[in-house]
């Protein structure tokens, strides 16, 4: 019983290590441009508000 056990064991643990590689399927329905602003640009503004233009740039 011990060996079936550990048969079953290394089987899983091969199988769980095997590489998957992913692949393109293709676009389906509609997409759209991204709407907001990229994230540290809106940071950049945000902090010249605060500080000021010069100080974000030290």
């Amino acid at each position: 019983m011990k060996a079936l056990l550990r048969s079953i064991i290394i089987i899983l643990f091969l199988a769980a290590g095997h590489p998957v590689k992913a692949e393109v399927v293709g676009t389906y329905g509609a997409t759209y441009g991204i709407a907001e602003k990229d994230a540290l640009v809106e940071i950049g503004e945000q902090a010249k508000k605060i500080n000021g233009d010069d100080t974000i740039n030290k």
